[in-house]
């Protein structure tokens, strides 16, 4: 009997044997966790979630700020015939490169087939890396591309240069950017065992790489502005030699009122008067001589 006189259930061995397995599955998931590393987390460094932003596009792309959110309802769309079609992404963090992906969910569209990647550290700039055209196949969904070498970049221009379809409209739907960071390129390089001063000096090479592409181009875009200054002041240097001399008019200084010369009825008045008393006073003369 139980503990309040109720007659105790019998315990089988089946149910003792499906404890033990449940035991022994929980240990042998503990044991396989620790034998497998967890999968390196994979970064899109050109998701709005993460901090990129859409920073220009072409006057006819509509939408570009669609490729930085997954949402499959949104999409950047263009004229698959417009003469110009591209989309500049700023990336979260300055990476570098390793692969980006396009993907484009949109069932009555044309697609883009070739895309130029090009890359930069600073922007605005007139200075991109060509980091080389990529074909992408005329297939609904992801699509990823591998950027040989990688490169160090902030910034990222993708130039749509031919499209696949017969529709009028080329759609986009997201763009994902991937990469490592600095810290985690540095992490690589201690794992294939470098010594201390290779590793010293690669830091030092790529330090000197991105602060040198980001020197350049602010060199490049001071030159271009000393360049346009220096334009604009010798055109106003030859617009000003090519003036006719400006005509100078002196105004008269003022008279005194005392020294204004006299009105010329003034004068004709007097002068008539003055006539008159000479001709009396020759009248009067004659008198006299006749007496």
């Amino acid at each position: 009997p139980g503990p309040r006189g109720r007659p105790m259930r019998p315990r089988s061995r089946a149910g003792n044997r499906g404890g033990s397995m449940w035991a022994l599955r929980l240990v042998l998931a503990a044991v396989l966790a620790g034998s497998f590393e967890a999968a390196p987390r994979r970064v899109n460094y050109a998701s709005k979630e993460a901090g990129a932003l859409s920073l220009g596009s072409s006057p006819a792309l509509k939408g570009a700020s669609a490729l930085l959110e997954k949402n499959q309802d949104k999409y950047a769309i263009v004229p698959c015939t417009a003469e110009e079609r591209w989309v500049v992404i700023g990336l979260s963090e300055d990476i570098m490169v390793k692969s980006f992906s396009m993907a484009n969910f949109e069932q009555y569209s044309s697609m883009f087939h070739e895309v130029r990647l090009l890359a930069a550290t600073t922007y605005p700039t007139e200075k991109w890396a060509d980091l080389g055209v990529y074909a992408a196949e005329f297939v609904r969904g992801e699509q990823t591309f591998e950027v040989p070498g990688g490169a160090w970049a902030r910034y990222l221009k993708l130039e749509f240069l031919s499209h696949h379809g017969v529709e009028y409209y080329c759609t986009l739907s997201e763009v994902k950017v991937h990469g490592e960071t600095l810290v985690e390129n540095l992490k690589t390089d201690l794992d294939d065992s470098l010594t201390i001063d290779e590793l010293n000096q690669h830091v030092a090479d790529m330090t000197a790489d991105i602060v040198g592409a980001s020197l350049q181009s602010l060199e490049e875009e001071a030159a271009s502005v000393a360049a346009d200054v220096a334009a604009e002041a010798m055109g106003l240097v030859t617009e000003k030699a090519e003036a006719p001399p400006a005509t100078i008019t002196e105004t008269p200084a003022a008279v005194p009122a005392d020294e204004a010369p006299a009105p010329a009825a003034e004068v004709a008045s007097e002068t008539t008067a003055a006539a008159a008393a000479a001709e009396a006073e020759a009248s009067g003369d004659a008198s006299a001589g006749e007496g």
